[in-house]
């Protein structure tokens, strides 16, 4: 889960940044907006410029802005969830920012499709992920809790609480992915009370 918890936060910061950028593009947008309407003759013109900016930073095609990110910074997607040994570092670190995007000798086909998923992957924005990665550590933190109760019922208990659990869960309304994982976090946790409060003794 920890590892889940680090490219969920790598990619809240990474559509964070897309975002920024988005803003530094669409600055000119006002300036584009004036030209318009100074030079009646050439409004066509300014039309079809303010139109496709509109189109890669808000429109359906803001995804093409963060896969040239991606691509310029070598972010990798794929890189990113590899698993990495005790004491070493990502990958992801050694190439984001440090290799340059214009050797086309280092580059492969999965690198490119890594940086292309990376792109697509901030048309969520960084409010998702943000939530994600807090949805990861409560449920990380309720896992921990209900973990004590889990390890003390036998086979057929731990299903009865995952059945109670997936009860729950498919009756919940959550609105988004952080409130959605709590509620799986809350749902096992009492499960795992209503099993163990079921075994003799209790």
């Amino acid at each position: 889960m920890d590892l889940l918890i680090q490219m969920f936060a790598v990619l809240a910061v990474f559509a964070m940044v897309h975002e920024r950028v988005l803003e530094l593009l669409r600055m000119p947008r006002e300036l584009l907006a004036k030209q318009d309407q100074n030079k009646p003759e050439d409004s066509k013109r300014w039309t079809q410029v303010v139109t496709v900016l509109d189109a890669v930073t808000i429109g359906s095609f803001n995804w093409v802005s963060g896969v040239v990110l991606a691509l310029l910074t070598r972010a990798d997607l794929l890189k990113l969830i590899e698993p990495v040994a005790a004491g070493q570092k990502p990958e992801f670190l050694t190439q984001y920012l440090r290799k340059s995007p214009w050797d086309w000798s280092s580059w492969s086909l999965l690198e490119f499709l890594g940086c292309v998923l990376m792109g697509f992957s901030t048309t969520v924005g960084s409010k998702f992920w943000h939530d994600a990665v807090n949805g990861l550590m409560e449920l990380r933190k309720q896992l921990a809790g209900a973990g004590a109760a889990a390890r003390k019922l036998t086979a057929a208990e731990v299903q009865q609480a995952l059945n109670t659990a997936a009860e729950e869960v498919g009756k919940s309304k959550a609105a988004d992915s952080k409130q959605a994982l709590t509620d799986v976090a809350e749902a096992l946790k009492r499960g795992a009370r209503k099993a163990a409060e079921s075994q003799p003794g209790h």
